[in-house]
């Protein structure tokens, strides 16, 4: 018999005085036993926001040491130096990709923002070694959830670098993303946030040049000779 269906029967035999008293003893007896309860996410998110997913040091995109991402090629972001072995979910949302390899996830968040956790430099070539998936495509996730396990240590032995790339690869799409954490943080800290102010100028001055390109293409179809 589960937790829920202890819950169940307690509440329909005890008197209501004490119904409360036996239903948070038999959760907190659930959470022992390795129950639904224990599986409580490590942190929670914030909207707008990208939590640190892994223990490490934050660095610079730029320091990371391959071109595609130092180059924000991909997409703007940072680089994490992990010292955890636990890669957990950034924020509310849905996993959209595991790769065979491991090696990485994507995620799309509730709010819109699409990343990137790229473990490791060059560790597609470790095919899956050293890497235990702990979710699948499709998932929906809390933030905190636990995504990805890391064996840094096998990462290193296989010659990889064990920095971490956190790539938003829809930023045109979102609002402005501004840097909260850098430097040594622990996973769930707030890395990333996103401003609406800034979204709304860039919309307006997407509207502006539309509206300008259609008067100029107006005049010139018409033979208007604009001085």
């Amino acid at each position: 018999m589960s937790a829920k269906d202890l819950i169940g029967f307690v509440q329909k035999r005890l008197h209501f005085e004490d119904r409360g008293r036996m239903v948070v003893i038999l959760r907190s007896l659930d959470k022992l036993l390795g129950g639904k309860a224990a599986s409580e996410t490590k942190f929670s998110g914030q909207k707008m926001t990208v939590m640190l997913p892994i223990d490490g040091k934050v660095i610079p995109l730029e320091q990371l040491p391959d071109e595609t991402f130092a180059s924000a090629i991909l997409g703007p972001g940072c680089g994490v130096e992990p010292t955890g072995d636990t890669v957990y979910a950034p924020f509310d949302g849905t996993v959209t990709q595991v790769p065979e390899s491991l090696h990485a996830v994507g995620m799309m968040s509730d709010d819109g923002i699409e990343l990137l956790i790229h473990v490791g430099m060059d560790t597609v070539e470790m095919k899956g070694q050293g890497f235990t998936s702990l979710t699948k495509e499709g998932a929906k996730v809390k933030a905190g959830t636990p995504l990805l396990k890391v064996d840094l240590e096998a990462i290193r032995a296989a010659g990889h670098p064990t920095a971490t790339a956190l790539i938003v690869t829809n930023s045109d799409d979102l609002p402005e993303i501004s840097v909260v954490a850098t430097g040594d943080a622990a996973a769930g800290t707030p890395r990333w946030q996103c401003a609406f102010g800034g979204f709304l100028r860039r919309k307006v001055l997407l509207i502006c040049e539309k509206a300008v390109f259609c008067v100029i293409f107006s005049c010139i179809a018409g033979g208007v000779v604009l001085e």
